[in-house]
């Protein structure tokens, strides 16, 4: 038997929830065979990232997720500081763009709702990271870790993208008589594989990855 093509699952298209219906859950939770889902907060982890300076278009990493997607607040790369959706949009280092590191709106005095991101933790066989590796993502000697490391969902393209990978793998279950994903607890074991496959522009800001996603059993 053949097995089909990560990529071909990766076109899978969804339809958005109808307007005006809240998404409760997890930022993933719309994906799944049913809805409920979680957001973990606060579960950082010290692994390297997946995906770092050095990888580029074309590049595909994988590894087995460990434990269940959750969110956490996004960092600004430089500052290490929190990152908020400005209100006003008067964010960022030009004052007109709608990520801002404020987490108070300097127009209106309301708090900025902080950007989120989904983490996602693998083991790899990619070993402790390289001395390049190391240079690129500002690491010191003796912080180079092991085979473990964290997938970071951080746009709203590579969030689509793993949606897709769910329904895709949920699409393929179903068809072979096997267990559904229902919430981001049943990805746990699973192999996840993340290409880079082009970059979105970003107006005042750094590029984007698009990547895609697929999501298989071991």
């Amino acid at each position: 038997m053949t097995n089909p093509d990560p990529w071909a699952a990766a076109s899978v298209t969804t339809a958005p929830p109808p307007a005006g219906q809240p998404q409760e859950g997890g930022a993933l939770s719309g994906a799944f065979a049913s809805s409920g889902g979680t957001a973990l907060f606060g579960q950082g982890s010290l692994a390297p990232s997946l995906f770092n300076k050095t990888h580029f278009i074309g590049t595909v990493r994988e590894g087995i997720i460990t434990k269940a997607p959750y969110e956490q607040p996004s960092r600004d790369f430089n500052s290490k500081m929190p990152k908020y959706w400005s209100a006003s949009k008067v964010g960022g280092d030009t004052k007109n763009r709608a990520v801002t590191t404020d987490a108070i709106d300097g127009p209106t005095g309301k708090p900025n709702r902080p950007v989120m991101d989904v983490l996602i933790e693998l083991d790899t066989e990619y070993g402790p990271l390289s001395a390049q590796e190391m240079a690129a993502v500002g690491r010191e000697p003796g912080q180079g870790g092991d085979g473990k490391r964290v997938y970071v969902v951080s746009s709203r393209d590579a969030l689509d993208s793993f949606r897709k990978a769910i329904v895709a793998f949920n699409q393929q279950a179903q068809a072979a008589g096997q267990k559904l994903l229902t919430c981001e607890e049943d990805t746990v074991g699973l192999k996840l594989q993340v290409k880079r496959v082009g970059q979105k522009p970003n107006a005042g800001g750094n590029p984007s990855w698009i990547v895609e996603t697929h999501l298989s059993r071991p």
